[in-house]
């Protein structure tokens, strides 16, 4: 093998990488404004005209607030798994990439059990109104405010101390509604 043939295979990978940098950084970049966009057009969807309304109460400004929350969750863990399997398609063809993945699905089963709990508990807590955003609770050991229901976690703001604690829905067992005349708001 000559000096011309070893440059153009030098040459020949080095566009073939260049080439696969471009299309992640496009990827990236598409799907950085996807995820500005859908967030803008989640939030406008869900926005609150009081005025349009014929019925606003405390708890359905608050119902929507979290199925707000839960909606804004999941179109980010979709987004971003479409992104992670268009990123590994750039390296291995996704036909070969699908396959492997069946074939490793019992493995990912195990591997994403407690995600995969804390996302079912979490679709529990908001569609059976177990709370929403802004009552104040005691759930496993905690008393506060409820700030934020995802999809994996529970964002509480503590009554004692004031700070925020994320709790993973699917530690979130007994639920104590609290009264908030027994507590001051600081």
């Amino acid at each position: 093998m000559n000096f011309n043939d070893k440059w153009e295979i030098i040459h020949y990978y080095g566009l073939l990488f260049s080439m696969q940098i471009l299309q992640i950084i496009g990827i990236l970049v598409f799907f950085t404004l996807v995820k500005k966009i859908g967030k803008r057009l989640l939030t406008q969807l869900f926005s609150v005209k009081i005025g349009k309304l014929k019925r606003t109460t405390p708890e359905s400004l608050k119902q929507k607030e979290t199925i707000k929350q839960l909606a804004l969750s999941v179109f980010k863990y979709i987004i971003n798994l479409i992104k992670v399997i268009l990123i590994i398609s750039v390296f291995i063809p996704i036909g070969t990439f699908m396959a492997s993945l069946g074939a490793f699905a019992i493995i990912i089963t195990f591997a994403f059990q407690n995600m995969l709990g804390d996302m079912v508990r979490g679709f529990f807590i908001i569609f059976e109104e177990m709370f929403m955003v802004g009552d104040l609770i005691e759930v496993a050991g905690f008393q506060g405010e409820v700030l934020q229901i995802g999809l994996r976690t529970t964002k509480l703001k503590l009554i004692s101390t004031q700070e925020e604690v994320l709790i993973p829905n699917n530690n979130i067992g007994n639920i104590i509604r609290l009264d908030p005349a027994r507590f001051e708001t600081k």
